[in-house]
């Protein structure tokens, strides 16, 4: 399967890259002053020994294997090298037994490939191979039927490997695409066959894990000698190559380096055959890299007024005298250089293609038995060097006698002048010294470090470092078997007895570093003047001179809390120092604990010291700036070491926050997002810079709920419960934090069961739906912080009855109604069987017509039946029938109508009945009309009814009109049921003008005007789109008139609603004023939790509270934010002249000088700045650059300590960090002179631009004779600020 993509390999020289600069072209303070220092190119040198970090990438270019670790650094091979490779992928092809390979093999654009080599065998016969595949007849015989191989030289637009897409096909997730060319990458793609017969017939490269390695000519550069591009080997023109590279190098700009010294390098290396072959090491930085490109021709790479330049380390000619007329005496720093890192050997590693690139080591001297050196050290003090580009026994053999007899040049030299402006590092100078201290005649030095400063305007003190110089360490390659070829006129031995007991520990920590205490004892010596102490970073032997003192105690400030140092005291007299005593890779803690906060309070507290009405929380303490406190026996004030407040806040959870203001406001928004609790708890604690705590204080704060409602009433209404209060805004005190309010029902007077809530944020009314059934209720107000510890109301009962009953005995009346007359023809008929069984008496009349036409088609009678019966079966029964009847019948029509009339009662042991019937019928031709009338009463003991009914209807050819009246006295119910088509309730006096304020037709309900109660109108009143825009009046409809969810899509015809029939406000159902649900208002405001626009937003103001993503935008005002991202940043320039003190006398007074005022911001800035600051004093005096900023301790960025004898020093003014002052507000820089003394001086002003020259030698030096002068010669003030960050750079 395929083990990492060709992307994921790191491009770049070294992985240095990642912690001293990004990708790009880097600032020239971080290319010259970090990677190469004062001088990089220097293998050996006593007095500059140095250490370096390390990085741990697999060594590609050094260890000729295989790996398929993805971070990988790729090396960049210079001139002729072997070099291992990184496996980006592999996989089987489509026909399995081909085994698919692709390399990494370093960066591109090389010259060619020459060989390949897999498990250290040959593989291609030797050749000049680029892009493409190799020709089978290029393949060792050995292996051309078993091995395919392409190239791609890594040109700027890449190769594609088609062997690979051949085997693999050209799939994006499975096979080799097209667009994967590998962009400045050398790669190389190898295919094997692997079957049995292969394995049967030896060929002993084909197992998938095979170490490949590859021959090749390597980057195509400028060689300087000749102007070609090609792989040269010349190791200048590979230098300048890797210093300008933006990609894998330095990315120094070429108009920051001095070309033509380069070239000149470039020549001497040609003239001498110094070749350069070899591949930069990924696990090394710049610096070191550099240095191992510079050995292969004994050159070095130093910065010479802001250009980095390249010289030969070899014999030169004196250039600068200096004696005690042109030297500070002040100044002086002699070091004999210790043992510490002496050495009599060389080991010297490289690696030698003459047996496969095997590391190949030598020593020098080569015969250590005679050697005179040796023979004094009575050891062998050995130390391993090794050269990447060096692959010649014989330019070893110079370079590293060289390098050996330097072993003998150990001492340095610090020390400074106004003279000599335009030295230059590695120029050798001539030192004649007779001070109190140090006795030099005619000594000989190598200048290997510069600082310039500034004095009065115009070009200032200059600050040497140099090392012993001694022209026979580069003629006379046996130097070094001699120990005694060092310069007598440099002082050797120490006379003086040196301290004892040295300890070193930490007193004080402030924003711009540690202070550091360093205590010893000594002996009682006449011949001392006192002590010096130096410092240097751990590893290093870059002493520096932190002071002289008679004391047995001194205090070096502002040392840096991340790095361990080395301090060293040595006893000095007159002339010589006794050995240095050391304390080594020491940095200490600071063991004290801040004083705790004290004044801790709730600002906003009403009701008590810790209960607030207010949404949000207010703390403030009390200011300890100026508390003194004791560390290790030192007296602090809090505001040197204090760094910041932590805050945390305990509620729904815990959360952390920092400050250094003196007040803290936790708000709502904050509140939210943490959870929301109206109780937290607030614990402030000190932090300071050692990262030492003070006790926490802490204090318990919380906004309490609403008061307990007041007047809450709630009243069953239309299958909804009708609920009021009053408005909570009319209180005395006012609800400041009002939300809501919150009704609770139960099924129980304890709320333990049916438990439902229902929430409002109307101000004193809310109708809300609810089925019938039997409830308590009660209701609270609540705030902002939710309903949590609500003050309830007491429960009231509701008794809910509103839905309309159908139920079974109410169909079982009105089918008794739709079928009466069919139960009044059976009753009738009853009655007469009844009558004919228990027939008395019987009656007839009769009236004879005179017609006797008539007589025969016509018939009137009056019928009337009595029947009583008392049986055992029957008990009682009495009844009454009368028949009043009239037929007409002749050929043609056919005529009845009767009336029928019947009583019945009856009375036993179980039931009493009573009925009474009358039937009005008419009947003509078969057409019938009816009128039933019937009264029913009935008690029954065997099934307990007691039941009393009333129906009357009339009938027309089946079509029924009816109303029937029931009163059950078992169930305690009674009904009235109409059936007709319509009905209607009329009014007035004439049929014409009558009024019909009432009806219903069609099964609709029709009315003229009504009084509908508030709150009443349910969506099942509404027909379907029936509410249009003219039906409602403007303003007219609130939510009192309307069930809350009863009018639906379907009842509101389309486009029919306006703004005029729209209360002010609409909103969902779960809006609660502020964070749940929605809410538009016709003033413009809306609420909402989430939206998605897919158009244009266009807004007057306004903010967001969470992320905003887009592509692009403009702003026309001003942008303020905590966090800015990107190249934002805010700058001035010419703005600037410069502040001198004194401007008058001879001495700048004690106290603060204003330099200028800062304009405030809401965070903290970054200021970075062309301006220098220079201070001098001829005594002893403390000078600081100090930030003032309203409400906030000062800030102490710069503090310099002349010493007893007086000096001098410059900084820039350079990455000052500016509190936020606040909008309105000022930051004022000020300059802090601690004492009046003699000669007190400073100046703040931009940095000096000189003319340049050329001097006798060729090279580019400043003009200080010109007609420019150097007094005017001033950049123009620039002063930049930038947005404070927060962790950007992890060492």
């Amino acid at each position: 399967m395929a083990i990492a993509a060709v992307g994921a390999i790191i491009a770049g020289a070294s992985a240095a890259m990642a912690t001293y600069a990004a990708i790009g072209s880097l600032a020239w303070a971080i290319g010259v002053g970090i990677a190469v220092a004062a001088v990089s190119g220097l293998m050996t040198y006593m007095a500059m020994q140095q250490s370096v970090p390390r990085f741990d990438s697999p060594d590609t270019a050094s260890t000729l294997g295989t790996t398929s670790e993805p971070a990988t650094v790729l090396p960049i091979v210079y001139g002729e090298q072997r070099v291992g490779s990184v496996n980006v992928l592999k996989d089987v092809g489509k026909d399995t037994t081909y085994l698919v390979q692709i390399f990494s093999v370093c960066e591109g654009e090389i010259d060619s490939f020459k060989n390949l080599y897999m498990d250290n065998k040959q593989i291609l016969l030797d050749g000049n191979y680029k892009d493409g595949q190799v020709s089978k007849n290029n393949i060792v015989d050995a292996y051309k039927n078993f091995v395919e191989v392409e190239f791609s030289v890594g040109k700027p637009d890449g190769h594609h490997l088609a062997l690979a897409s051949k085997y693999l096909g050209e799939d994006v997730k499975v096979g080799w695409p097209k667009q994967n060319v590998g962009k400045n990458h050398a790669t190389c793609c190898i295919v094997m066959r692997k079957r049995n017969k292969d394995l049967q017939n030896q060929a002993d490269i084909l197992q998938p894990n095979s170490q490949v390695s590859f021959d090749v000519r390597g980057k195509l550069i400028t060689d300087l000698v000749d102007g070609t591009r090609k792989a040269s080997s010349n190791g200048p023109s590979q230098l300048l190559d890797y210093i300008t590279n933006e990609r894998y190098g330095l990315g120094v700009k070429l108009d920051k380096v001095d070309r033509e010294s380069f070239i000149d390098c470039a020549k001497f290396a040609r003239d001498n055959d110094f070749r350069s072959d070899g591949a930069t090491d990924p696990n090394a930085n710049f610096k070191e890299n550099i240095t191992q490109m510079a050995a292969a021709f004994n050159g070095i790479i130093f910065d010479s007024f802001g250009r980095m330049t390249c010289r030969i380390d070899g014999p030169d000619i004196v250039q600068y005298d200096f004696n005690e007329e042109n030297i500070s005496a002040s100044n002086i720093s002699f070091n004999t250089g210790g043992s510490d890192q002496y050495y009599n050997t060389l080991n010297v590693a490289y690696q030698d293609p003459a047996i496969d690139y095997s590391d190949q080591v030598l020593r020098y001297p080569s015969d250590v038995t005679n050697d005179l050196t040796i023979k004094r050290d009575k050891r062998i003090m050995a130390k391993d060097i090794t050269y990447r580009f060096v692959k010649r026994k014989s330019q070893i053999d110079t370079l590293a006698s060289i390098e050996r007899n330097k072993s003998l040049l150990k001492k340095s030299l610090t020390f400074s002048t106004i003279d000599a402006y335009t030295v230059q590092v590695w120029d050798v100078i001539r030192v004649n010294l007779g001070s109190d201290l140090i006795n030099l005649q005619n000594s000989l030095w190598r200048v290997t470090q510069v600082d310039r400063t500034l004095q009065n305007g115009a070009a200032g003190m200059i600050t040497i470092s140099a090392v012993e110089y001694n022209e026979r360490v580069y003629t006379d390659l046996d130097f070094a078997k001699d120990p005694n070829n060092v310069d007598g006129n440099i002082p050797q031995e120490s006379v003086l007895v040196p301290p004892k007991n040295l300890t070193v520990q930490s007193v004080g920590e402030t924003a711009i570093g540690r202070t550091f205490k360093v205590d010893w004892t000594a002996e009682e010596d006449f011949n001392r003047l006192g002590f010096y102490v130096q410092y240097a970073e751990a590893g290093t032997e870059n002493w520096v001179q932190a002071g002289f003192t008679s004391g047995n105690t001194y205090l070096i400030y502002n040392m840096n809390v991340t790095k361990k140092y080395d301090v060293r005291v040595c006893a000095a007299g007159v002339i010589f120092a006794s050995d240095w005593v050391y304390v080594r890779d020491t940095n200490p803690s600071v063991s004290y604990n801040l004083p705790s906060v004290t004044g801790l309070r709730l600002v906003n507290a009403v009701e008590n010291a810790t209960t607030t009405t207010a949404t949000q929380f207010e703390f403030a303490w009390n200011d300890q700036s100026q508390q003194k406190f004791m560390v290790n026996g030192v007296e602090q004030t809090f505001s040197q070491v204090f760094q910041y407040y932590q805050i945390d806040i305990t509620g729904t959870k815990t959360v952390s926050y920092r400050t250094k203001d003196l007040s803290f406001i936790y708000d709502f928004r904050m509140n939210q997002n943490n959870g929301l609790s109206r109780q937290i708890n607030f614990k402030i604690t000190a932090v300071g810079y050692s990262g030492m705590k003070s006790a926490p204080v802490e204090i318990t704060v919380r906004n309490n709920q609403a008061p307990a409602i007041k007047g809450f009433q709630v009243l069953a209404g239309p299958g909804q419960m009708m609920c009021s209060w009053d408005d909570p805004q009319d209180q005395t005190p006012k609800i400041v934090d009002f939300a809501g309010t919150v009704i609770q029902i139960a099924t129980n007077q304890n709320f333990t069961t049916g438990i439902k809530y229902f929430y409002s944020n109307s101000p004193f009314l809310e109708n809300f739906p609810l089925e019938d059934g039997k409830y308590y209720v009660r209701a609270a107000w609540y705030d902002v912080f939710g309903s949590s510890d609500a003050i309830w109301s007491q429960p009231i009962y509701l008794d809910m009855k509103w839905n309309i009953p159908w139920d079974e005995e109410m169909k079982e009346q009105l089918d008794d109604l739709l079928n009466l007359d069919e139960r009044v023809d059976q009753a009738i008929d009853d009655a007469y069987k009844l009558a004919n069984e228990y027939t008395d008496k019987t009656v007839k009349a009769s009236q004879v017509d005179t017609l006797n036409k008539a007589d025969a088609n016509a018939q009137a009678k009056i019928e009337t039946l009595h029947t009583t019966v008392t049986n055992e079966r029957d008990g009682a029964i009495s009844q009454a029938i009368k028949t009043t009847q009239a037929d007409y019948n002749d050929k043609i029509n056919k005529s009845n109508a009767r009336i029928t009339e019947v009583e019945k009662t009856q009375a036993n042991d179980r039931q009493a009945f009573a009925q009474q019937i009358t039937q009005t019928k008419a009947e003509l031709n078969g057409n019938i009309a009816k009128v039933q009338q019937e009264s029913k009463a009935s008690v029954d003991a065997l099934t307990g009814k007691v039941n009393s009914q009333y129906a009357v209807s009339a009938t027309a050819n089946g079509v029924v009109a009816g109303i029937s009246l029931m009163a059950n006295g078992t169930t305690q119910n009674s009904s009235i049921i109409f059936n007709a088509d319509k009905i209607a309730i009329t009014h007035g006096s004439n049929a014409s003008t009558a009024k019909v304020p009432f009806m219903v037709a069609d099964n609709t309900v029709w009315m003229n005007s009504a009084m509908i109660r508030n709150a009443s109108i349910g969506s099942a009143q509404i027909a379907d789109a029936a509410i249009t825009n003219a039906k409602i009046a403007n303003l007219s409809v609130n939510t009192a008139k309307i069930v809350d969810g009863s009018i639906t899509n379907a009842k509101i015809g389309n486009a029919q609603i306006n703004s005029a029939k729209i209360a002010q406000q609409i909103q969902s159902d779960n809006w609660n004023g502020s964070n749940t649900g929605w809410m538009i208002d016709k003033n413009g405001t809306a609420n909402f939790q989430n939206v998605t626009v897919r158009g244009t937003i266009q807004a007057d103001s306004g903010y967001f509270r969470g992320d905003i993503t887009g592509a692009n935008g403009t702003f026309s005002g001003t942008v303020r934010a905590e966090k800015i991202e990107g190249d934002v940043m805010v700058a001035e320039g010419a703005t600037f002249g410069s502040v001198t003190q004194p401007t008058s006398g001879n001495s700048a007074s004690a106290g603060d000088h204003h330099i200028f005022w800062i304009e405030g911001e809401s965070f903290d800035r970054i200021m970075d700045t062309n301006l220098t600051l220079f201070v001098k004093c001829a005594e002893r005096n403390r000078f600081s650059l100090v930030i003032k900023t309203p409400g906030k301790p000062e800030q102490v960025y710069f503090f310099y300590d002349t010493g007893n004898n007086g000096g001098e020093w410059t900084n820039a003014l350079r990455g000052i960090t500016i509190p936020a002052a606040g909008k309105g507000q000022r930051n004022q820089v000020v300059v802090r002179v601690d004492a009046n003394r003699s000669a007190s001086m400073f100046v703040v002003a931009p940095q000096f631009v000189l003319p340049q020259t050329r001097d006798n030698r060729g090279i580019i030096v400043p003009n200080l004779n010109g007609s420019a002068a150097p007094g005017a010669a001033r950049e123009k003030s620039y002063i930049s600020m930038y947005r404070k960050g927060n962790k950007l750079i992890t060492l």
